[in-house]
């Protein structure tokens, strides 16, 4: 056990107010167990978080906390996958592009909103081809190329800033995601 999912374990057991964690930490120790192979660790710790994300958004419906409730459904169709229940993570993965399309409904198409609605649309595509529903994985593979093109048109205008623009000219960590997503949409 790594030391993400030790600290984790032990801020579950020992906070009462589950409401004060921050699912990143319940995030990373998921990655931790899903890294090393242990898939029932992974599973165990996806399903906490979902639920602690699912109480935050509940509690405070903001972008962040809707982010967070899509990562953690992300997180529990991607174990689900891997454990072969191909049912659960489509539904998990179904139910975390609905969140990210009303995220860029009411944010618009920010790069890091474009890249998780792509995101989204990959992985309900990804399942749908394992399910065998080609068609359906097509149409997700076209939404999710959309978006990254999207994606790629905000790059190339922060790009082509003139060099007096007040602000960098380099693209910043946010846009980064969406340079790795355009990338991606290509294969």
């Amino acid at each position: 056990m790594q030391a993400n999912e030790r600290e984790w374990a032990r801020l579950w057991e020992a906070t009462a107010d589950r409401l004060r964690l921050d699912p990143r930490d319940g995030f990373a120790a998921f990655a931790a167990a899903n890294e090393r192979g242990d898939f029932a660790a992974a599973r165990v710790v996806a399903l906490q978080t979902l639920d602690l994300a699912r109480s935050l958004a509940t509690s405070s419906s903001d972008a962040p906390n809707s982010r967070g409730l899509a990562i953690a459904l992300d997180n529990v169709g991607e174990i689900e996958a891997q454990l072969g229940d191909l049912e659960a993570a489509r539904a998990a993965y179904g139910e975390s592009l609905e969140l990210r399309r009303r995220l860029r409904a009411s944010l618009g198409d920010a790069p890091q909103v474009l890249r998780d609605v792509s995101v989204s649309l990959d992985n309900v595509g990804g399942v749908e081809a394992e399910l065998g529903d080609l068609e359906r994985r097509a149409r997700c593979t076209a939404r999710a190329s959309n978006c990254a093109g999207g994606c790629t048109r905000r790059l190339q205008t922060i790009r082509s800033l003139p060099k007096t623009w007040p602000g960098p000219k380099r693209v910043g960590p946010c846009c980064r995601p969406a340079e790795r997503i355009c990338l991606l949409c290509r294969r």
